[in-house]
């Protein structure tokens, strides 16, 4: 059926009938699962263009809309999102229509909008069916092991909207409490579970989540065997984000093994999956097994030039902040000045860099030291920091530390200086940033703003630190009945030894 179609696509693609929905809806299903889509991709845009007629769209039921749109996501083009997009409008609009779709439909509803997520019409149906999700508990319950993972995944795609959040929540405490449920979910299950709870990570029924998918790992030889390398990067990634659990710690260590261990499972690890993996190995930088994988990924870098070239600006960032946790490690030292090169070499890198990312590499590329790029690196970095202004104005009290911390290994350049003075600045002028910085902060400010390599607004921010911590410090002393002496020796010394 799927040739005849295509046979005829540039003559009509049995136009005569394009106005019945189910031979449009199950004509376009056909032509989806060709082994060649390309091939038969102007059929389909016929067929789809047969959507665009509002007597096609209202002589479509629910389940055949969403097969529809199962479909359409096959292929990329203007005809396919426009069909895409009327449906989806329909979808928005119509409670009758969504009232009657399965929970089947209803995942292929959402997982097909995803791939217009940036259109607003099918975002706004793709809430609404979200909130569909989230009264109806039954249809939730009905569900089963991969409808809750490919609902997670469809949701995932909107992580950051409230009502995907709750909904997605909702679908953990399943996970949680159906232990059934749980132990039947197979590689795919499980490792695509774990992605997109991740990104709710302090959620307590997502982590609670996390945790008994981690059980499953850090128990089970046979699902951990079983784990490809986008399952491992998946799982690492996310038990990287709950790093705190002893059994995501076990089942980190578990997987990190796997890595080391399976040369095959190595080698499928590529792009983001080595940034996904390095990142969550950092977080247990003293583990041998996290070592032992961090240095067979850091060699992987090092011999393949073209996986570095195609690592993508925040990939290169966390790989050089993750494998700067072990710069007395050859290997590891080695793939980070990989990393520095790149940064210093290609500037589109820096400039689609978060200020969160730019203040890690900056932080790793201290570590690094004299290495050939590092310096290069941080001018690049500082000049980007320098000529946004945003990007200081959005560091928080953390960011800044680490960033006043690493810029002192760069004070004979003038541009980490200057950068140095902005922060100063909007340290002296931000009493409320300064307030919220906890002691550790503080004092890790105070060390960098003190070296006497700085200017004017660095020792004014200073002189302020200073004073607001000896005031607390005072403070405290009067409530324990002590008494704090002036002390005119060296202001972080000193308060080191006080705290």
């Amino acid at each position: 059926m799927t040739l005849r179609l295509a046979e005829h696509g540039s003559d009509g693609a049995n136009k005569a009938t394009c106005s019945d929905s189910r031979n449009v809806t199950a004509q376009l299903a056909a032509l989806a699962r060709s082994d060649n889509l390309e091939e038969v991709q102007d059929a389909a845009a016929i067929l789809a263009d047969s959507l665009s007629r509002d007597e096609v769209i209202r002589s479509l039921d629910g389940v055949q809309t969403a097969s529809c749109l199962d479909s359409l996501c096959k292929w990329r083009g203007e005809i396919f999102q426009r069909a895409a997009v009327k449906l989806a409008m329909r979808l928005e609009r119509n409670e009758a229509l969504r009232a009657g779709l399965p929970a089947k439909s209803l995942i292929e509803c959402l997982a097909a909008l995803g791939k217009w997520s940036k259109d607003d019409i099918c975002t706004k149906a793709a809430m609404t069916l979200a909130r569909q999700l989230l009264v109806d508990g039954s249809l939730r319950a009905s569900l089963n092991g991969r409808q809750v993972t490919d609902c997670l995944v469809a949701l995932g795609v909107w992580h950051k909207e409230r009502q995907c959040r709750v909904v997605g929540a909702q679908l953990a405490r399943r996970i949680v409490q159906d232990r059934e449920l749980c132990n039947f979910l197979d590689t795919y299950e499980v490792s695509n579970c774990l992605n997109i709870l991740s990104r709710w990570r302090d959620d307590p029924a997502c982590r609670d989540a996390g945790m008994r998918l981690a059980e499953r790992i850090a128990t089970g030889d046979r699902l951990l065997n079983s784990l490809n390398g986008t399952g491992v990067a998946y799982c690492l990634y996310a038990f990287g984000e709950w790093a705190d659990a002893e059994i995501c710690a076990t089942a980190g260590e578990r997987l990190a093994i796997r890595l080391v261990s399976d040369g095959k499972l190595l080698g499928q690890v590529n792009g983001a999956r080595v940034a996904n993996c390095l990142s969550a190995l950092e977080k247990w930088s003293n583990s041998e097994a996290c070592y032992a994988a961090a240095i067979r990924l850091a060699k992987r870098i090092s011999d393949d030039g073209q996986l570095r070239r195609h690592l993508k600006g925040r990939h290169v960032a966390v790989c050089l902040h993750a494998l700067s946790a072990w710069h007395t490690d050859s290997a590891c030292r080695n793939a980070a000045v990989h990393m520095s090169r790149r940064l210093a070499s290609d500037s589109s890198i820096c400039e689609n860099l978060s200020a969160k990312h730019v203040t890690n590499c900056l932080v790793a590329l201290s570590r690094l030291g004299e290495e050939a790029g590092s310096q290069s690196a941080a001018v690049r970095l500082s000049t980007r920091l320098l000529e946004q202004e945003s990007m200081v104005e959005r560091l928080n009290g953390q960011g800044i530390a680490d960033c006043l911390g690493a810029l002192v290994a760069w004070r004979v350049e003038h541009v980490c200086c200057e950068v140095a003075e902005r922060i100063g600045a909007r340290l002296v002028a931000d009493h409320v940033l300064r307030d919220a910085l906890d002691r550790k902060q503080a004092l890790q400010c105070l060390e960098a703003l003190s070296s006497g390599q700085f200017g004017k607004s660095c020792s004014e921010a200073a002189t302020l630190l200073w004073t607001r911590l000896d005031l607390a410090l005072n403070a405290q002393a009067v409530t324990t009945g002590k008494r704090v002496e002036e002390n005119a020796r060296d202001p972080v010394a000193s308060l080191e030894e006080k705290i």
